[in-house]
């Protein structure tokens, strides 16, 4: 019997890169668009129905094809799906869903064909299809009075334009900065496009070359512009100045007070322009943009000398927000204020927004247990909250580096105690406190105190801990500030767990006991649970860093118990090998079952018998034989054989791999049958191979158990413990 456990794990950075040549310095999966959370055990279950459709995404980088599949109900309502069984996974076939929504997805548990496509059904374009072609960009509309942001994926033109791509799902491959050729139909208004079909292009810039204006000097050009029926002006150029450049509570002053010094904002705003057009119906923010870069150009401005562009105009009907910020620009409605602009310039730099949790345990209120709801600008002590231009919550500037390595800490299990500086106090010792207490419930803790563009906040936040939560987590929390003093639940102006006080997270085992606090230190002890380890996965073992990051996944599989045992050098059986994926795939807490009649030799009495079936329905595995159909649960794995079932489990059963090119490999020529697979891990940097000097893959080589620990981790991003 084999088991499963949950751990903290301690990860070196040296073992983490040492598994022979199969290791790599990075995932060229990391920055792309949000992936939706698996939902949690208890989340609600829903029913629906509707026609599947289908987004073809090729991938000229890489020279697969990926296929995201959506949900069009009677209502015309569009529901992105994950984990749909290769079986339903037909265009325009009819079918019921069962699952859990998290983050606008649905995630299926079961799913029954209901009718086949209709005979006239095509999944050819339609004839009004069109092709445009532009860099994507990630925008945050933001909608503060109403407490709603919609993050819109848009393709930027040579031009300027701004095309909004209306997606149902959206690509998990997709990369802020990549080239793409998009398929669709327009929207009635041109604003807009839905796409069919989505071509990456290989000479798009990947994400991790972007620059990251987050240090030194960002030059912004803000640029007033005004519609030809405009009446009266909304603000004058000195009262812009002001409130972006000159102003000591202005947002230049604050990006340089809340990294240190170590970022500063410097820059021009331009008397008003007069575009030539009236007020737009609709919210053509691209033309109002575009109009205003045209007429700055004219007017002698030389907009190469800028990073960063702020477009301020009369309010504009029909868009529903009061900002909106994305890759170089931000657009302000008739909003100019500090706490705008600045969080709309906070999404240029590639940050999202401060929320806050509200969580429930059997009626009471509590910190984070229970069922919890996220407020999307709830955290009032940030600027990517909705209330004050607060400093940026510790996740936020560790994100932007304002906060150093060097200048946090990460608490390493058992107990420990620290001593916090001042957060908003330039030359501080340790700034933050970051605890990862599991895989999706990560917590920073803070010491704020009313100074600078902190002076607003009372004693409730500074006379003990501020806690926030960041991703991954359950709630889908960038940021997500917590109420510590829960009882009273109206308000978390006195959010920080006070002097003497103690936070318990019964789920995770961890505490934290706010011990005293001066003028110049808050000191709090922290208790983690001890982490069981692996007998004979010592801290020196190549592959240690991958087996415990499966492990604090709550993916590895033990081969022995007392002493707990991984076998990292046993060759990996199929049985083994259904049961790593699925959990990588859809979480140790997924529900899975087994009827036992799928394969003759997989019983239901088989332990891995649930892994197996579903890794079938999935359409990851067709077996090892057929009359009778038999998995061979017992087989090793060769490398070969583990490539299209690890591509299939993290792409779904239609990714395809492509053509082979003969050149990857010296082991591998076009003729192998899984070279186009093996091709496209090494495109991916799930591998190098076997041997570096000539390349070689080793294809008829079987696969160790620690050898799966590190390819699982790669290829499905787990992330581990910084620890």
């Amino acid at each position: 019997m084999f088991r499963t456990r949950l751990v903290v794990a301690t990860l070196s950075a040296a073992a983490f890169f040492a598994v022979a040549v199969d290791a790599l310095a990075s995932h060229p999966l990391s920055a792309k668009a949000p992936v939706p959370t698996a939902p949690s055990a208890d989340a609600r279950q829903e029913t629906t129905g509707g026609r599947v459709e289908r987004l073809t995404v090729r991938d000229e980088r890489h020279g697969a094809t990926l296929s995201y599949h959506s949900l069009r109900t009677a209502s015309g309502e569009r529901v992105a799906l994950k984990w749909l069984a290769a079986g339903e996974a037909v265009p325009g076939a009819t079918i019921r869903v069962e699952g859990r929504r998290t983050d606008g997805t649905l995630f299926v548990d079961s799913a029954a064909t209901l009718a086949a496509p209709a005979a006239d059904y095509s999944s050819a374009p339609p004839a009004n299809t069109r092709r445009y072609t532009g860099t994507l960009e990630f925008l945050h509309a933001d909608d503060f009075d109403r407490d709603r942001c919609e993050i819109q994926y848009v393709l930027a033109g040579e031009d300027g334009a701004h095309l909004r791509l209306d997606l149902a799902v959206v690509p998990d491959v997709l990369e802020k900065g990549m080239r793409l050729a998009v398929d669709g139909v327009p929207s009635a208004d041109g604003l807009s496009v839905e796409p069919s079909t989505m071509v990456i292009q290989a000479d798009g810039a990947p994400a991790a070359d972007l620059a990251a204006d987050v240090s030194g000097t960002t030059q912004v050009l803000v640029i007033l512009i005004k519609y030809a029926d405009t009446a009266t002006e909304p603000y004058t150029q000195a009262q812009i100045t002001s409130t972006v450049f000159s102003s000591a509570s202005g947002v230049a002053n604050y990006f340089r007070e809340s990294s240190y010094g170590r970022h500063m904002l410097a820059g021009t705003v331009t008397p008003w322009f007069t575009a030539s057009f009236a007020r737009p119906t609709t919210c053509d923010y691209s033309r109002v943009s575009n109009e205003a870069m045209t007429l700055a150009r004219n007017a002698g401005y030389v907009t190469a000398n800028y990073q960063k562009f702020v477009y301020v105009f009369p309010s504009l009907p029909g868009c529903g927000w009061a900002g909106l910020g994305g890759g170089s620009s931000a657009w302000i409605n008739q909003a100019a204020s500090v706490l705008v602009i600045g969080h709309e310039l906070g999404h240029t730099f590639g940050i999202g927004h401060a929320s806050s949790l509200r969580c429930n345990v059997s009626g009471a209120t509590h910190p984070i247990d229970g069922t919890c709801t996220r407020s999307e600008y709830g955290d009032g002590f940030s600027i990517m909250g909705n209330s004050r231009p607060g400093h940026l919550s510790a996740p936020h500037k560790v994100e932007l580096g304002y906060v150093q390595p060097a200048q946090y800490r990460t608490h390493a299990g058992g107990t420990a105690t620290y001593a916090l500086s001042p957060y908003e106090t330039p030359g501080g010792t340790t700034y933050a406190l970051k605890i990862p207490a599991s895989p999706r419930r990560t917590y920073w803790i803070e010491f704020r105190q009313p100074t600078g563009f902190d002076a607003f906040m009372g004693t409730g936040a500074t006379e003990g801990a501020l806690f926030h939560t960041s991703w991954p987590s359950d709630w889908s929390c960038d940021s997500c500030l917590l109420d510590m003093t829960p009882a009273t639940a109206t308000t978390f102006s006195d959010a920080a767990l006070p002097v003497g006080a103690t936070f318990a997270d019964t789920l995770t085992g961890m505490s934290v006991t706010v011990q005293s606090k001066t003028a110049t230190a808050l000191s709090v002890s922290v208790t983690t649970p001890t982490r069981p380890t692996y007998a004979d996965v010592p801290a020196t073992h190549s592959a240690y860093s991958a087996i415990e990051t499966l492990a604090w996944h709550g993916v590895a599989v033990e081969c022995g118990t007392s002493p707990l045992r991984y076998c990292p050098d046993v060759p990996i059986t199929r049985a083994e090998t259904a049961a790593f994926i699925e959990r990588a795939k859809r979480g140790p807490s997924y529900a899975f079952t087994a009827t036992g009649t799928r394969f003759a030799d997989v019983p239901i009495t088989h332990w891995a018998a649930k892994y197996i079936e579903q890794l079938h329905i999935d359409g990851i595995t067709s077996g090892c034989a057929t009359s009778p159909l038999r998995y061979c649960p017992d087989g090793n794995l060769t490398r070969a054989q583990m490539a299209p079932l690890l591509l299939r489990g993290r792409y779904g059963s239609t990714f395809n791999p492509g053509t082979a090119t003969g050149s990857v490999f010296v082991d591998l020529p076009t003729s192998h049958m899984f070279a186009a697979w093996i091709e496209r891990l090494y495109s991916y940097q799930i591998t190098l191979g076997c041997v570096a000097s000539p390349r070689q893959y080793c294809p008829d080589g079987t696969v160790t158990r620690a050898q799966m620990a590190l390819f699982l981790m790669r290829a499905f991003g787990l992330v581990p413990p910084a620890l």
